[in-house]
């Protein structure tokens, strides 16, 4: 199965792990990227990584920050320079 690498795709994982891990918590509505400590920010990073088969943690350093949308175009940006995991 390809996996598809745009916005929309890595917004939903976004949602997913939000809804897991806030499950009891919150609304994944109000979570917003500011909420996330660096630990979560991670996790939430590593989680998109596996779902998506992209390799983006060594560049977190060049995100200069902003929400989920500045983020998930990030991600999209760095994901489709790294070479797809290999098993």
């Amino acid at each position: 199965m390809d996996v598809v690498l745009d916005e929309a795709s890595v917004k939903a994982e976004i949602r997913t792990f939000i809804e897991r891990y806030y499950a009891q918590d919150r609304d994944a509505d109000s979570v917003k990227m500011s909420d996330l400590d660096s630990f979560t920010l991670i996790q939430l990073l590593l989680h998109i990584e596996d779902a998506l088969d992209i390799v983006v943690l060594e560049e977190l350093h060049n995100f200069r920050g902003g929400g989920f949308d500045e983020f998930s175009a990030f991600v999209v940006e760095v994901g489709t320079q790294k070479p797809v995991h290999t098993p």
